[in-house]
Protein backbone atom coordinates (compact mmCIF):
# COMPACT_ATOMS: atom_id res chain seq x y z
CA UNK A 1 0.00 0.00 0.00
CA UNK A 2 1.44 3.16 -1.09
CA UNK A 3 1.88 6.46 1.13
CA UNK A 4 -0.54 7.95 -0.93
CA UNK A 5 -3.66 5.78 -0.86
CA UNK A 6 -3.30 6.21 2.72
CA UNK A 7 -3.60 9.49 2.86
CA UNK A 8 -6.30 9.55 -0.03
CA UNK A 9 -8.10 7.01 3.00
CA UNK A 10 -7.58 10.10 5.68
CA UNK A 11 -8.83 12.52 3.34
CA UNK A 12 -12.04 10.74 2.50
CA UNK A 13 -12.69 10.15 6.17
CA UNK A 14 -15.69 12.28 7.00
CA UNK A 15 -19.09 12.38 9.38
CA UNK A 16 -20.83 10.13 7.04
CA UNK A 17 -18.06 7.82 6.04
CA UNK A 18 -20.22 6.13 2.60
CA UNK A 19 -16.90 4.88 0.92
CA UNK A 20 -15.57 1.77 0.10
CA UNK A 21 -12.58 1.15 2.97
CA UNK A 22 -11.87 -2.06 1.77
CA UNK A 23 -10.08 -0.71 -1.55
CA UNK A 24 -7.23 0.68 0.88
CA UNK A 25 -6.18 -1.86 1.92
CA UNK A 26 -4.90 -3.14 5.84
CA UNK A 27 -1.69 -1.14 5.70
CA UNK A 28 -4.06 2.22 4.21
CA UNK A 29 -6.42 1.59 7.43
CA UNK A 30 -3.48 1.14 9.98
CA UNK A 31 -2.20 4.50 8.95
CA UNK A 32 -5.41 5.59 8.80
CA UNK A 33 -6.29 4.54 11.99
CA UNK A 34 -3.15 5.85 13.57
CA UNK A 35 -3.78 9.47 11.92
CA UNK A 36 -6.88 9.91 13.19
CA UNK A 37 -6.37 11.44 17.24
CA UNK A 38 -3.70 12.13 18.84
CA UNK A 39 -1.96 9.18 20.04
CA UNK A 40 -2.18 7.63 23.77
CA UNK A 41 0.80 5.83 24.42
CA UNK A 42 0.41 2.08 24.70
CA UNK A 43 2.08 0.59 27.63
CA UNK A 44 3.41 -3.01 27.83
CA UNK A 45 5.95 -4.36 29.82
CA UNK A 46 8.61 -4.02 27.13
CA UNK A 47 7.91 -0.54 25.29
CA UNK A 48 5.85 2.76 25.53
CA UNK A 49 4.53 3.18 21.61
CA UNK A 50 3.40 6.25 20.86
CA UNK A 51 2.88 8.11 17.24
CA UNK A 52 6.43 8.75 16.94
CA UNK A 53 7.56 5.17 16.63
CA UNK A 54 4.40 4.06 14.38
CA UNK A 55 5.90 4.82 10.94
CA UNK A 56 8.45 2.40 11.43
CA UNK A 57 6.86 -0.67 12.61
CA UNK A 58 5.44 -3.46 10.48
CA UNK A 59 2.14 -2.83 9.12
CA UNK A 60 1.29 -6.15 8.18
CA UNK A 61 -1.10 -6.71 10.87
CA UNK A 62 -2.31 -10.96 9.76
CA UNK A 63 -6.11 -9.50 8.90
CA UNK A 64 -6.36 -8.03 12.51
CA UNK A 65 -7.76 -4.71 11.53
CA UNK A 66 -10.85 -4.20 8.76
CA UNK A 67 -13.01 -1.54 7.38
CA UNK A 68 -15.44 -2.61 10.49
CA UNK A 69 -13.15 -1.30 12.75
CA UNK A 70 -13.57 1.90 11.59
CA UNK A 71 -17.68 1.62 12.16
CA UNK A 72 -18.96 4.53 14.07
CA UNK A 73 -21.36 3.25 17.09
CA UNK A 74 -24.88 4.26 16.86
CA UNK A 75 -25.39 4.63 20.22
CA UNK A 76 -22.94 5.45 23.70
CA UNK A 77 -24.49 6.46 26.75
CA UNK A 78 -22.95 6.57 30.66
CA UNK A 79 -20.80 5.00 32.24
CA UNK A 80 -18.19 5.05 29.23
CA UNK A 81 -15.88 2.56 30.48
CA UNK A 82 -16.24 -0.27 27.77
CA UNK A 83 -16.74 2.32 25.12
CA UNK A 84 -13.05 2.10 24.12
CA UNK A 85 -13.65 -1.53 22.69
CA UNK A 86 -16.36 -1.07 20.28
CA UNK A 87 -14.02 -0.69 17.35
CA UNK A 88 -12.04 -4.23 18.10
CA UNK A 89 -16.03 -5.25 19.13
CA UNK A 90 -16.58 -4.12 15.10
CA UNK A 91 -13.97 -6.14 13.82
CA UNK A 92 -14.47 -9.02 15.77
CA UNK A 93 -17.96 -9.66 14.64
CA UNK A 94 -17.03 -9.14 11.26
CA UNK A 95 -13.79 -11.50 10.97
CA UNK A 96 -15.81 -14.40 12.73
CA UNK A 97 -19.08 -14.10 11.41
CA UNK A 98 -20.76 -16.03 14.92
CA UNK A 99 -23.91 -17.65 15.01
CA UNK A 100 -24.55 -16.95 18.71
CA UNK A 101 -23.31 -13.91 21.41
CA UNK A 102 -24.07 -13.73 25.06
CA UNK A 103 -23.16 -11.28 27.32
CA UNK A 104 -23.14 -11.44 31.30
CA UNK A 105 -23.21 -8.12 32.65
CA UNK A 106 -24.90 -5.33 30.09
CA UNK A 107 -25.59 -2.29 32.52
CA UNK A 108 -26.90 0.35 29.87
CA UNK A 109 -26.09 -1.18 26.97
CA UNK A 110 -22.64 0.37 25.46
CA UNK A 111 -20.55 -3.19 24.72
CA UNK A 112 -24.54 -5.06 23.99
CA UNK A 113 -25.58 -3.08 21.45
CA UNK A 114 -22.16 -2.43 19.51
CA UNK A 115 -22.45 -6.09 19.22
CA UNK A 116 -26.05 -5.89 18.03
CA UNK A 117 -25.00 -2.63 15.58
CA UNK A 118 -21.83 -5.38 14.27
CA UNK A 119 -24.27 -8.04 13.82
CA UNK A 120 -26.64 -6.50 11.85
CA UNK A 121 -24.03 -4.87 9.37
CA UNK A 122 -22.09 -7.96 8.82
CA UNK A 123 -23.63 -11.10 10.44
CA UNK A 124 -27.59 -10.53 10.03
CA UNK A 125 -28.87 -13.94 10.98
CA UNK A 126 -26.39 -13.65 14.36
CA UNK A 127 -28.44 -14.13 17.80
CA UNK A 128 -27.67 -11.77 20.94
CA UNK A 129 -28.51 -12.01 24.41
CA UNK A 130 -28.04 -9.79 27.06
CA UNK A 131 -28.46 -11.41 30.92
CA UNK A 132 -28.10 -9.17 33.69
CA UNK A 133 -30.58 -8.50 37.10
CA UNK A 134 -30.50 -4.73 36.13
CA UNK A 135 -29.66 -4.16 39.56
CA UNK A 136 -26.25 -3.04 39.81
CA UNK A 137 -24.21 -4.42 42.29
CA UNK A 138 -20.57 -3.77 44.24
CA UNK A 139 -18.75 -2.69 41.42
CA UNK A 140 -21.01 -1.08 39.14
CA UNK A 141 -23.45 0.38 41.82
CA UNK A 142 -26.71 0.20 42.05
CA UNK A 143 -29.58 1.43 39.99
CA UNK A 144 -33.22 2.02 39.71
CA UNK A 145 -35.59 -0.11 36.99
CA UNK A 146 -35.20 3.45 34.74
CA UNK A 147 -31.83 1.66 33.37
CA UNK A 148 -33.29 -1.21 32.15
CA UNK A 149 -36.95 0.09 30.84
CA UNK A 150 -34.22 2.18 28.70
CA UNK A 151 -31.68 -0.57 27.32
CA UNK A 152 -35.50 -2.90 26.98
CA UNK A 153 -36.99 0.25 24.90
CA UNK A 154 -33.99 0.53 22.60
CA UNK A 155 -33.23 -2.87 22.02
CA UNK A 156 -37.24 -3.85 20.87
CA UNK A 157 -36.47 -0.67 18.78
CA UNK A 158 -33.73 -1.49 17.11
CA UNK A 159 -33.09 -5.13 17.23
CA UNK A 160 -36.59 -6.51 17.43
CA UNK A 161 -35.59 -9.86 15.84
CA UNK A 162 -31.61 -10.99 17.03
CA UNK A 163 -31.51 -9.43 20.57
CA UNK A 164 -32.71 -10.92 23.52
CA UNK A 165 -32.50 -9.49 26.87
CA UNK A 166 -33.04 -12.01 29.79
CA UNK A 167 -33.33 -10.36 33.20
CA UNK A 168 -32.05 -12.83 35.81
CA UNK A 169 -29.02 -13.61 37.61
CA UNK A 170 -26.06 -15.73 35.13
CA UNK A 171 -26.55 -18.77 37.68
CA UNK A 172 -30.22 -19.53 36.56
CA UNK A 173 -30.00 -18.00 32.93
CA UNK A 174 -27.09 -20.90 32.64
CA UNK A 175 -30.30 -23.76 32.12
CA UNK A 176 -31.54 -21.49 29.09
CA UNK A 177 -28.37 -22.57 26.79
CA UNK A 178 -27.21 -26.09 25.43
CA UNK A 179 -23.79 -27.26 26.09
CA UNK A 180 -21.51 -26.03 22.48
CA UNK A 181 -24.00 -23.34 21.45
CA UNK A 182 -22.51 -19.93 22.12
CA UNK A 183 -19.96 -18.96 19.56
CA UNK A 184 -18.62 -15.46 21.67
CA UNK A 185 -19.51 -15.63 25.69
CA UNK A 186 -18.77 -11.83 26.71
CA UNK A 187 -18.24 -11.93 30.50
CA UNK A 188 -18.81 -8.66 32.15
CA UNK A 189 -20.23 -9.35 35.83
CA UNK A 190 -19.20 -8.80 39.22
CA UNK A 191 -15.03 -8.49 38.81
CA UNK A 192 -14.12 -10.06 42.06
CA UNK A 193 -12.03 -13.19 41.52
CA UNK A 194 -14.25 -15.63 42.91
CA UNK A 195 -17.41 -14.34 41.10
CA UNK A 196 -15.68 -13.99 37.69
CA UNK A 197 -14.17 -17.72 38.21
CA UNK A 198 -17.48 -19.03 39.05
CA UNK A 199 -18.84 -16.87 36.13
CA UNK A 200 -16.27 -18.82 33.28
CA UNK A 201 -16.61 -21.84 35.27
CA UNK A 202 -20.21 -22.14 35.14
CA UNK A 203 -20.63 -21.16 31.41
CA UNK A 204 -17.49 -22.82 29.85
CA UNK A 205 -19.15 -25.85 28.50
CA UNK A 206 -21.32 -23.78 26.55
CA UNK A 207 -18.99 -22.73 24.00
CA UNK A 208 -18.74 -23.52 21.01
CA UNK A 209 -15.81 -25.53 19.22
CA UNK A 210 -15.17 -21.91 17.60
CA UNK A 211 -16.00 -20.30 20.35
CA UNK A 212 -14.50 -16.63 22.00
CA UNK A 213 -14.90 -15.76 25.60
CA UNK A 214 -14.45 -12.35 26.09
CA UNK A 215 -13.38 -10.92 29.42
CA UNK A 216 -13.17 -6.89 30.84
CA UNK A 217 -11.67 -5.36 33.06
CA UNK A 218 -8.54 -7.09 33.53
CA UNK A 219 -6.38 -4.40 33.91
CA UNK A 220 -7.85 -3.13 36.82
CA UNK A 221 -6.13 -4.27 40.19
CA UNK A 222 -7.53 -2.48 42.74
CA UNK A 223 -11.17 -1.96 44.69
CA UNK A 224 -11.88 -5.46 44.52
CA UNK A 225 -11.05 -5.94 41.06
CA UNK A 226 -9.73 -9.78 40.38
CA UNK A 227 -10.31 -10.33 36.88
CA UNK A 228 -6.38 -9.69 36.24
CA UNK A 229 -5.64 -12.87 38.58
CA UNK A 230 -8.26 -15.28 36.52
CA UNK A 231 -6.86 -13.92 33.40
CA UNK A 232 -3.26 -14.57 34.04
CA UNK A 233 -4.63 -18.15 34.84
CA UNK A 234 -6.47 -18.28 32.03
CA UNK A 235 -4.08 -17.15 29.79
CA UNK A 236 -1.29 -20.27 30.37
CA UNK A 237 -4.04 -22.79 29.48
CA UNK A 238 -5.93 -21.01 25.99
CA UNK A 239 -4.24 -19.50 23.16
CA UNK A 240 -4.82 -15.39 24.31
CA UNK A 241 -4.66 -12.03 23.42
CA UNK A 242 -5.30 -8.74 25.89
CA UNK A 243 -5.79 -5.35 25.16
CA UNK A 244 -4.80 -2.74 27.97
CA UNK A 245 -6.44 0.31 27.58
CA UNK A 246 -9.98 1.06 28.17
CA UNK A 247 -9.70 -1.24 31.77
CA UNK A 248 -8.29 -3.91 29.84
CA UNK A 249 -10.02 -6.56 27.43
CA UNK A 250 -8.92 -10.30 27.39
CA UNK A 251 -9.65 -12.34 24.26
CA UNK A 252 -9.42 -16.23 25.43
CA UNK A 253 -9.72 -18.84 22.53
CA UNK A 254 -11.43 -21.33 24.44
CA UNK A 255 -12.84 -23.53 21.47
CA UNK A 256 -10.50 -26.26 19.99
CA UNK A 257 -11.64 -25.17 16.62
CA UNK A 258 -11.49 -20.85 16.79
CA UNK A 259 -11.95 -19.77 13.38
CA UNK A 260 -8.60 -18.06 11.52
CA UNK A 261 -8.38 -14.97 12.76
CA UNK A 262 -8.77 -15.18 16.73
CA UNK A 263 -5.83 -17.96 16.18
CA UNK A 264 -3.68 -15.09 13.99
CA UNK A 265 -4.49 -12.63 16.92
CA UNK A 266 -3.71 -14.59 19.74
CA UNK A 267 -0.25 -16.04 17.65
CA UNK A 268 0.68 -12.04 16.47
CA UNK A 269 4.90 -11.36 16.94
CA UNK A 270 5.68 -8.80 19.88
CA UNK A 271 5.77 -5.89 17.44
CA UNK A 272 2.74 -6.71 15.41
CA UNK A 273 0.66 -7.13 18.68
CA UNK A 274 1.86 -3.51 20.18
CA UNK A 275 0.71 -2.48 16.66
CA UNK A 276 -2.74 -3.71 17.04
CA UNK A 277 -2.90 -2.52 20.54
CA UNK A 278 -1.84 0.94 19.47
CA UNK A 279 -4.48 1.09 16.60
CA UNK A 280 -7.27 -0.43 18.43
CA UNK A 281 -6.43 2.11 21.52
CA UNK A 282 -6.16 4.89 19.10
CA UNK A 283 -9.79 4.28 17.67
CA UNK A 284 -11.23 3.78 20.85
CA UNK A 285 -9.91 6.96 21.60
CA UNK A 286 -11.67 8.35 18.55
CA UNK A 287 -15.09 6.89 19.81
CA UNK A 288 -13.96 8.59 23.56
CA UNK A 289 -13.62 12.23 21.53
CA UNK A 290 -16.73 11.70 19.27
CA UNK A 291 -18.87 11.85 22.95
CA UNK A 292 -16.68 14.56 24.68
CA UNK A 293 -17.52 16.79 21.52
CA UNK A 294 -20.82 15.64 21.41
CA UNK A 295 -21.26 16.47 25.16
CA UNK A 296 -19.59 19.94 24.52
CA UNK A 297 -22.23 20.74 21.92
CA UNK A 298 -25.15 19.29 23.80
CA UNK A 299 -24.11 21.75 26.98
CA UNK A 300 -23.41 24.68 23.98
CA UNK A 301 -26.97 24.09 22.62
CA UNK A 302 -28.55 24.08 26.53
CA UNK A 303 -26.56 27.13 27.16
CA UNK A 304 -28.28 28.74 23.95
CA UNK A 305 -31.77 27.32 25.07
CA UNK A 306 -32.06 28.64 28.05
CA UNK A 307 -30.93 32.29 27.29
CA UNK A 308 -32.84 35.10 27.38
CA UNK A 309 -32.48 35.91 23.74
CA UNK A 310 -33.24 32.72 22.92
CA UNK A 311 -36.71 32.40 24.85
CA UNK A 312 -37.52 35.86 22.95
CA UNK A 313 -36.91 34.37 19.69
CA UNK A 314 -39.17 31.79 20.74
CA UNK A 315 -41.96 33.57 21.78
CA UNK A 316 -41.41 36.36 18.56
CA UNK A 317 -41.37 32.96 16.06
CA UNK A 318 -44.52 31.10 18.03
CA UNK A 319 -46.35 34.25 17.67
CA UNK A 320 -45.82 35.03 13.94
CA UNK A 321 -47.19 31.50 13.67
CA UNK A 322 -49.80 32.55 15.38
CA UNK A 323 -50.68 35.21 13.10
CA UNK A 324 -49.64 33.40 10.13
CA UNK A 325 -52.65 30.97 11.05
CA UNK A 326 -55.55 33.01 11.51
CA UNK A 327 -54.97 34.47 8.00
Amino acid sequence: MKIDAAHEAMQAFGPNRDIDYDRFGEEGLARLAVSMTPAPPVRSQNSIIGAAAMPSLDLDLDGCLSAASLDRPQRVVEPYAWIEHIPFAFWLIDALRPKTFVELGTHTGNSFFAFCQAAAAYQPTMQLTAIDTWQGDEHAGRYDNSVYEDVRRYCDATYPTTAKLLRDTFANARAEFEAGSIDVLHIDGLHTYEAVKDDFMTWQDTVSACGVVLFHDTAIRDHGFGVWRLWAELAKRYPAFEFAHGNGLGVLAVGAAVPQPIRALCGLSASKAEMVRTIYHRLGGSVVDLQSKFHALQHEMHGIQTSRSWKIATKIANAAALVRRRR
